[in-house]
């Protein structure tokens, strides 16, 4: 089946269920749960395709399962949430709906906690690293010794640069008691 097929089965179960809400109206609600079960479980179904594409693309770029796994649990919640949410809409408990909806958010935000908490340390990791070759840096040019010195910073005859190839970015120097700019400490 393709997007079309599944599109000529929503729009009948819509057209039947308006038909059927003239006549008893749970009969048009239970038609239209109908039809989105059927349309559920096909693209569930769709999904093995999916899980083998992410997994040749997790062979290629080596990265974490981990991250991975919590990709596909919050496209699921995301699905399922959606699902619920507007069936419970169809049915005129919109109320209900809303809360399905903030449950999902939540259950997004809680299982992506994981990446979020890596993403920091990535960037602690790099902070730090930052730190050290700016402190590298500040102490090679106090001490007027050459040597490899902060990104950008070009290297003349007598030690460190003097001047910054970058124009129009701030660079804050680094002393021994923390990070500050001063008259005379950025060289231009």
């Amino acid at each position: 089946m393709t997007i079309i097929t599944i599109s000529i089965v929503g729009i009948t179960a819509v057209l039947l269920a308006v038909q059927l809400k003239g006549v008893k109206g749970e009969y048009g609600t239970y038609l239209a749960a109908a039809a989105g079960c059927f349309i559920f479980f096909y693209g569930v179904m769709k999904l093995e395709v999916i899980l083998d594409a992410l997994k040749r693309i997790q062979d290629m770029i080596h990265m974490n399962r981990v991250y991975l796994t919590i990709l596909l649990k919050i496209a699921g919640i995301t699905y399922i949430a959606e699902f619920a949410s507007g069936i419970c809409r169809d049915a005129g408990y919109g109320a209900i709906g809303s809360q399905i909806e903030i449950f999902g958010k939540l259950s997004i935000l809680a299982v992506s906690m994981p990446i979020v908490l890596a993403l920091l340390e990535t960037l602690q990791s790099f902070l730090k690293y930052l730190f050290e070759m700016m402190q590298k840096g500040v102490d090679d040019w106090q001490n007027g010794q050459r040597g490899e010195c902060m990104a950008g910073r070009e290297q003349t005859k007598e030690g460190m640069g003097s001047r910054f190839p970058l124009s129009g970015f701030v660079f804050l120097a680094v002393s021994k008691t923390g990070f500050g700019i001063r008259e005379g400490d950025i060289p231009i």
